[in-house]
């Protein structure tokens, strides 16, 4: 943990855009170059020359304080996506929890299907939201209950969600269940009665009163709610300006320190052998572009 700190916040120029009071004058041009430069500033310029915003891309090309701005937008709206990410995983892990009681998926492992695009077309996801649709009444009250607490410590965003929706549901279950009959409780989906219906002799299929009818209904409106709202919330992470500032990259960067490479290192010792003498003679450009032959001379010398 503590190399990971290390490597994203000392090793990584750019975290200094994490800084919430971070302003103009801290930064010096080399920042915005390297941020010109970074994979997600490419996607974004690409994304508003396809939205026809060639002035704009030109402003953050040429200027450094619209670029500052731009960036600093980014971190914000970025930070907003990360939140109603971790917001989507707990209320993932809590309905597979409910639902899926003999399967137990930790908090770190959805985590991590989330930060690499698996999660939202992932087969676990539509086996979820299928087993809600048969979920009974008395389940789903504490479902609904822990989706709007949820969706209520979000931030403001892009995301067209709001508890209110839920909340429509959550009111429509209470309507439903009070006019039932006790002994008709809890309410089953028309999924399990269609399943029962398979297997049962012809003639003996079980009847699907009203009220199931209405229940069925409301499971539809909630699946379709939930499936809008993962596809806002499960943002990928390649997509958002400046995921490289937001995010450690995980793929075992730690292999580059830990891990010997030999060939390299003598590669890049005869190409560049400045980075590893340090000599007057080999730090000129012009001199290294001339005397190649040289250089590989001086530094296979030194090193032997």
């Amino acid at each position: 943990m503590q190399y990971a700190y290390m490597c994203h916040f000392h090793g990584n120029p750019l975290s200094i855009f994490l800084i919430e009071d971070v302003t103009f004058d801290q930064l010096n041009h080399e920042h915005f170059e390297a941020l010109r430069n970074l994979p997600s500033f490419r996607n974004h310029a690409e994304l508003l020359l396809k939205n026809k915003q060639a002035p704009r891309v030109r402003g953050l090309l040429q200027s450094n304080k619209s670029l500052f701005t731009e960036a600093i937008e980014a971190i914000k709206q970025g930070r907003t996506n990360v939140v109603w990410l971790l917001g989507a995983i707990r209320t993932i892990q809590y309905i597979r929890g409910v639902v899926a009681t003999k399967t137990v998926t930790s908090f770190s492992y959805l985590y991590i299907k989330a930060l690499s695009g698996e999660l939202l077309d992932s087969p676990m996801l539509r086996e979820l939201l299928l087993m809600l649709k048969k979920t009974s009444s008395d389940t789903l009250e504490p479902i609904l209950t822990n989706i709007i607490d949820t969706l209520f410590t979000m931030p403001p965003s892009e995301v067209a969600i709001s508890p209110d929706d839920f909340q429509d549901l959550a009111n429509d279950l209470t309507t439903l269940t009070s006019s039932c009959d006790p002994s008709d409780l809890p309410l089953k989906s028309q999924m399990n009665h269609d399943f029962a219906g398979k297997v049962a002799p012809r003639g003996r299929q079980p009847q699907q009163n009203q009220a199931e009818r209405t229940y069925s209904e409301l499971l539809t409106r909630l699946h379709d709610l939930l499936v809008e709202y993962f596809n806002m919330a499960l943002v990928s992470v390649k997509s958002i300006f400046m995921n490289e500032v937001l995010f450690y990259d995980m793929r075992a960067s730690h292999r580059d320190v830990f891990t010997p490479r030999p060939r390299f290192a003598i590669e890049r010792a005869l190409c560049a052998p400045h980075d590893y003498l340090g000599c007057a003679c080999c730090s000129s450009k012009v001199c290294s572009q001339s005397r190649p032959h040289l250089l590989c001379r001086t530094a296979l010398t030194r090193m032997t």
